[in-house]
């Protein structure tokens, strides 16, 4: 069921860059990218953006990238931008013409369901990936009281909020298909 429009101009930012020759780094590269967009891009054209702000430290290449992400979405731009980044979910999830979506990811197993869900940010699932390939707990634990329990809260609260949606959804299926048979 999925629809899109026809675009004149595609512009994409997938990868890294950088490169010794020309002096720029990873970050560089990008920005020279998102400066090339927020000067280019117009109603007909696509953005597709990987990774949206990394290449920096994490908070000033966050807030950059939002206000990039805010300009953009006030020109009306179309896009497809992936993040690891909260502040990013954080203001899509506030702004008007942004959508949140995640792709789904089996925690149990630890594997993608490559199955992309729209209406709210995903996690990224950083410790249990941690975990599962095997860093000592003592690590992990350490980490956690890095990041602060507020952070990992929120990142737990997303996988409950997938977690739950997943299955109303299946029970909402499994209801649909018993009134089906009814009928």
């Amino acid at each position: 069921s999925s629809r899109t429009g026809i675009f004149e101009k595609i512009f994409i930012d997938i990868g890294d860059e950088q490169s010794i020759e020309n002096d720029l780094s990873t970050y560089s590269s990008h920005l020279l990218n998102m400066k090339y967009f927020v000067r280019n891009a117009d109603q007909t054209t696509l953005l597709l953006i990987d990774e949206f702000g990394t290449g920096t430290e994490p908070i000033l290449g966050g807030a950059i990238a939002e206000a990039v992400l805010d300009k953009l979405n006030k020109g009306k731009i179309f896009g497809v931008i992936t993040t690891h980044y909260s502040n990013l979910k954080h203001f899509a999830a506030s702004s008007e013409g942004i959508e949140n979506g995640a792709m789904l990811f089996d925690s149990q197993r630890m594997q993608p369901l490559f199955r992309l869900e729209t209406g709210q940010p995903g996690s990224s699932f950083a410790f249990e990936i941690a975990r599962n390939i095997g860093l000592p707990e003592d690590v992990i634990k350490n980490a956690t009281d890095r990041v602060g329990q507020d952070h990992v809260q929120f990142d737990r609260h997303l996988k409950d909020i997938i977690r739950d949606k997943r299955y109303w959804q299946e029970k909402r299926d499994h209801i649909r298909k018993a009134e089906k048979k009814l009928q």
